[in-house]
């Protein structure tokens, strides 16, 4: 990742716990929203995402290195490597595909790319004719551009974001059958190699380590002692681009291609000491996933000495109330509550300093009533953020208390699970070391049970009780031995190199306008952070989805993830809803990507229209308004009454549009054209600039007067009629309007009225109480666009 700091029009948006997830399967999607809809361009850092160029990955072409060589008893060669799959020569590569073939995301989204146009044809054609590839199924189809003979879609079992021991066990299975389904493929094809990646694992969310075990293990069991072949492949690659994956290979491999030699080696392994965590030299007690060591102990919380401790908050930021939150407030002072009301939300999380605390942030995480819908995902997400928050910003130690077994209804065995397995998905993707203490009140006897019995059924063959061979300072009273040695791999422990946090996993979002980055950033934290059950989305333009389009829509829901349509007076949009929020977000991506390219056609539609009668070049133009512009001084005296703070005003300018609206003026003689307001979002500044005004792009609140173009007379009769914005900023165009004959409006009116009753005539426009509504856009024009800040009552 660049080193050079972000200028001015630059932002830069960490990713922390799911909103890694979403970035990997909707980096192209979130591309073309962000740049179409903000002007702005997009570089995903410190991600290593496999779709291709264009993304500022800021990664070269990644070289292959060959990492650990076994040979099984039936001579066939098992290796494990660090590769792009999407440039890899093997004779097959396997792709980690879906039951459709849709090579939207992570390796399939590359290897599409890679294999050209005709690769994803060929993927539909094959579903169009035979259906949907059944979960522990493969098929072999054609390799496009790629290097390697052919391609096998492997579809691998899709786990809850959260999955159980349970879950994971009947999983496994079907992992096992998909890597039977692929090296039947080879024998049939008599395939010399093929390259397999770690299926399920990512966006599927299979646990690493187990994902690791099952691939190798069924490759053992295939081509292991007893079993007859009439055809063998010369080697099994494991491929795989990142270097937790790789790790966890080659463990597995170590482990169960050639027993007792791992346990040897990670038995000699240490680990760097950490703030809060033990010395080099001791044998603490642990619980190891990968870089990520979780300690249970006794101890009250506000006496640990760690770089971070977790506090958990209400609605209210009172910390007087709860047990947890009061102890924290004595010992860290009256300047924390003080603090902590002032501090604005990062993600779910409130951060503060420790004020007499002997730690150097504390993170104050809103949670849920267990009652509440959505209450486990909500837990599960505030212990991730504490987590990816205290990764991203280097430290080394954490401490919980146990988050949701007070007032919020959650049983112990319920908090002990969801904390381990939030502990759990962070290893797989994290980079460094990093001390999980999970603290519990010296008398909460029964609690400490729990966790401990929750820890022992985690995973009951790794869990051992070692006491401590010597007293270690670092390591306080009360912990336990917890010793999940398989995550391990010596290579992980010996040195802080390999698990060194180098490059943060961000969004760097740059812009020559502070409003667009300002904008861009709202949407895109409303996306990737969303903490609710359902996305809505408001967009008239679903109002010009044909048959076609709204078929293309049904597509994009997965399971467990509903998208429903509404009009609401007159909005129109749709939700989007499920229980998986990766889930949840990815389609609200897909869908909104569908919206703008039905948008964008929509206006090249437009736009050759009007060229068409204009004879003049259909491009707004945007400038600083001279001083002889004087239209808009009594609409900033209005703004600046109201509270508003004005960042810029921009005179607009469309060579088209005014000759049309020259035209149409001089057919309505009767009245001069009105300097008139209309309060619009964001996105549509851009649109209403080349096309002029349009009735998707601003409906009001409530459409009383018709269907048509609606514009206020003043400041207070705009924000009257808008209220309904989610925008950073307010966006407020002065338009001349041609109102000609006016008359009065009703609800559902696409037309002027007519004067009379039996007249053949229509009225130019209609009005009630400082509004006017037009119903042709070319009795409007842009003249100028206001942008301001909101006041505070908004």
């Amino acid at each position: 990742m660049a080193s050079s700091a972000p200028s001015s029009d630059t932002r830069d948006i960490p990713l922390l716990g799911s909103s890694v997830h979403i970035v990997r399967r909707s980096a192209s999607v979130l591309q073309t929203l962000l740049l179409t809809r903000f002007q702005c361009e997009v570089q995903i850092l410190g991600l290593d995402l496999d779709s291709g160029p264009g993304l500022g990955s800021g990664k070269a072409r990644m070289v292959p290195e060959k990492g650990s060589e076994f040979v099984l008893s039936s001579g066939v060669k098992v290796s494990v490597w660090k590769a792009d799959l999407a440039n890899f020569s093997a004779a097959a590569v396997v792709n980690a595909a879906n039951s459709k073939l849709e090579h939207y995301g992570g390796l399939a989204a590359a290897l599409a790319s890679a294999g050209g146009p005709g690769f994803q044809k060929e993927s539909d054609y094959y579903v169009q004719k035979n259906g949907n590839v059944r979960t522990g199924d493969a098929v072999a189809l054609g390799a496009g551009k790629l290097q390697c003979k052919t391609v096998i879609h492997a579809v691998g079992p899709r786990l809850s974001y959260s999955p159980n021991a349970h879950e994971v066990s009947a999983a496994k299975s079907q992992l096992q059958r998909v890597i039977r389904s692929v090296l039947e493929i080879v024998e049939k094809k008599q395939l010399e190699t093929v390259a397999i990646p770690a299926i399920s694992s990512g966006i599927f969310n299979f646990p690493l380590a187990e994902c690791a075990d099952a691939i190798v293990g069924a490759v053992k069991s295939f081509y292991g002692s007893g079993t007859s072949h009439r055809f063998k492949p010369k080697e099994v690659l494991l491929v795989n681009n990142d270097d937790p994956t790789v790790k966890e290979m080659e463990r597995a491999c170590a482990q169960l291609l050639t027993p007792g030699s791992y346990s040897q080696a990670a038995a000699s392994g240490t680990r760097p000491q950490t703030r809060g965590g033990a010395g080099a030299g001791a044998r603490p007690p642990q619980i190891q996933f990968g870089p990520v060591r979780v300690l249970l102990r006794k101890g009250r919380l506000e006496e640990q000495k760690m770089d971070v401790i977790v506090n958990t908050i209400g609605q209210d930021r009172n910390l007087r109330v709860g047990q947890v939150s009061n102890m924290i407030l004595k010992k860290a002072g009256d300047k924390m509550q003080s603090a902590i009301y002032s501090a604005p939300f990062s993600g779910s999380l409130i951060i503060t300093n420790g004020f007499g605390l002997d730690c150097k942030e504390v993170y104050h995480a809103c949670c849920t009533n267990k009652h509440s819908s959505g209450s486990e995902q909500a837990l599960f997400r505030s212990v991730q953020d504490c987590l990816w928050t205290a990764a991203a910003s280097n430290y080394s130690s954490i401490a919980f208390p146990a988050i949701g077994t007070g007032n919020l209804g959650f049983s112990d065995e319920e908090v002990a699970r969801i904390m381990l397995h939030a502990a759990l998905d962070v290893s797989q993707k994290c980079h460094c070391p990093l001390d999980v203490h999970f603290v519990i009140f010296p008398k909460d006897e029964q609690r400490f049970k729990a966790f401990e019995k929750e820890l022992k059924s985690f995973q009951p063959k790794a869990f051992q009780t070692e006491p401590p061979q010597s007293k270690d300072p670092h390591v306080p009273e009360g912990a336990q031995s917890l010793n999940f040695k398989p995550a391990l791999l010596a290579s992980q422990e010996q040195g802080s190199a390999a698990w060194k946090l180098e490059d943060k996993a961000l969004i760097r979002l740059q812009s020559s306008s502070e409003e667009n980055l300002s904008e861009a950033e709202a949407w895109l934290m409303s996306r990737l952070f969303n903490s609710s059950s359902a996305v809505c989305i408001y967009d008239n333009f679903i109002q010009h989805l044909g048959e076609k389009e709204l078929e293309e829509l049904c597509d994009l829901e997965v399971e467990d993830v509903q998208v429903e349509e509404f009009l609401e007076k007159g909005l129109s949009g749709v939700v989007v809803s499920g229980n998986d929020a990766v889930e949840i977000a990815v389609a609200a991506l897909r869908f909104e990507q569908k919206l703008l390219e039905v948008q964008g056609e929509f206006v090249e539609e437009e736009k050759e229209e009007l060229k068409n009668l204009s004879r003049r070049p259909v491009r707004g133009e945007r400038s600083p308004p001279s001083s002889s512009d004087h239209e808009v001084k009594d609409v900033v005296k209005q703004l600046r009454s109201h509270g508003l703070e004005l960042i810029k005003v921009e005179k607009v300018e469309n060579a088209a549009l005014q000759k049309l609206f020259d035209l149409q003026k001089a057919q309505m003689p009767s009245r001069p054209p009105q300097l008139l307001l209309q309060l619009v979002p964001a996105h549509a500044c851009h649109m209403i600039c080349d096309i002029s005004f349009r009735p998707q792009c601003a409906p009001p609140d409530e459409p009383a007067l018709g269907e048509g173009l609606y514009f206020a007379a003043d400041v207070t009769t705009a924000l009257k009629l808008w209220t309904k914005r989610s925008d950073q900023l307010f966006y407020l165009f002065v338009a001349e309007v041609l109102k000609g004959t006016s008359g009065g409006g009703r609800p559902g009116l696409v037309l002027g009225p007519g004067p009379g009753p039996g007249s053949w005539t229509r009225c130019d426009s209609v009005e009630r109480s400082g509004v006017t509504v037009v119903f042709s856009h070319i009795q409007t024009l842009p003249r100028f666009i206001l942008v301001c800040k909101k006041p505070d009552w908004v």
